[in-house]
């Protein structure tokens, strides 16, 4: 029995829509477990304006993001 190369999920592909979607999703996560730190130290009033900043630019990214996803959602649903 021949084994197929790479890895697969239910030999389905993805399109390129699906891709772009599990990448921004997987790219969301990170951005979440990135700001925990800088927003602890907000929390617990000891952030730095490094913290201040990368809270910005995490924001910024994810917003940027959840936009893309959203036009990538309404396209689907066409």
């Amino acid at each position: 029995m021949e084994q197929s190369s790479g890895a697969s999920y239910s030999q389905k592909t993805l399109t390129a829509d699906q891709i772009v979607r599990v990448r921004i999703l997987s790219r969301l996560e990170e951005i979440d477990a990135e700001s925990t730190r800088p927003l602890r130290a907000v929390m617990v009033g000891r952030a730095t304006d490094a913290d201040h900043a990368k809270l910005e630019k995490l924001d910024t990214e994810a917003n940027t993001l959840r936009t893309e996803l959203s036009g990538l959602l309404a396209s689907l649903s066409l």
